[in-house]
């Protein structure tokens, strides 16, 4: 996981906080995403990837945030390709799960 692909993750979820139906999240956007993977996890065996989001209405709390990797995340991260191609398009949100009293973030890559 790089900076680039956090950071079209980063803007990708700001966007669509921006133009979500749930009032609870329309006002959120995301500041940054970690680049950095939780110690001991294993991206491509357990098909997620563990790490920090900083969400909320100034952009400064802390989430954990998991990827859940679909089998183009998992075929791009295995040939060493830029995972940005697998973030999903289109303006639905069915693809990312928050709860914002907890502080965590579910986010399914293609």
């Amino acid at each position: 996981m790089d900076e680039n692909f956090c950071s079209a993750l980063e803007y990708r979820l700001s966007r669509l906080f921006r133009k979500s139906d749930k009032k609870e999240i329309r006002s959120l956007w995301c500041d940054g995403i970690s680049p950095a993977i939780e110690p001991g996890d294993n991206p491509i065996k357990s098909k997620r990837i563990q790490t920090k989001a900083w969400i909320g209405k100034d952009g400064q709390e802390e989430y954990s945030m998991t990827i859940l990797l679909g089998y183009e995340a998992i075929g791009q991260n295995l040939n060493g390709e830029n995972m940005i191609e697998a973030i999903p398009e289109g303006e639905g949100d069915v693809w990312i799960d928050i709860n914002t009293d907890s502080r965590k973030i579910t986010v399914q890559l293609n």
